[in-house]
């Protein structure tokens, strides 16, 4: 099974949260940004996955300011829990790329991997 969807939104960085600091500006716009990432996700109608995960995320920028990579990721994964698959640990493989373009999106393509497959 296979799946595809691109959001127009902005992608941010994953936000260390504790107690102390859920409550400060930056974890709100973090918790705000994942509500819309479930959001534009559910819009694509996505079918859940229920075994290992192949994931490629291309990360389009407008302008050359952007985050790390890692962070990227995280900021992606961890919101798409439930929705495209049951947790970010089905994740076995993964492609990241970051671009520079006109507008701001993410990409997204999964496959599900099947558990003989030898890299």
């Amino acid at each position: 099974m296979k799946q595809t969807g691109i959001i127009e939104i902005k992608a941010r960085p994953a936000v260390r949260v504790n107690y102390k600091s859920k409550w400060t500006k930056r974890s709100r716009d973090y918790f705000t940004y994942m509500d819309q990432i479930r959001w534009l996700v559910k819009v694509n109608k996505p079918k859940l996955f229920s075994g290992k995960v192949k994931l490629k995320l291309v990360f389009g920028f407008k302008g050359n300011k952007r985050a790390d990579i890692d962070n990227l990721f995280k900021g992606f994964t961890d919101p798409c829990n439930k929705l495209l698959w049951e947790d970010d640990k089905q994740i076995y493989y993964t492609s990241i790329e970051v671009r520079e373009n006109a507008y701001d999106y993410i990409y997204y393509k999964l496959e599900g991997l099947e558990d003989e497959r030898r890299y």
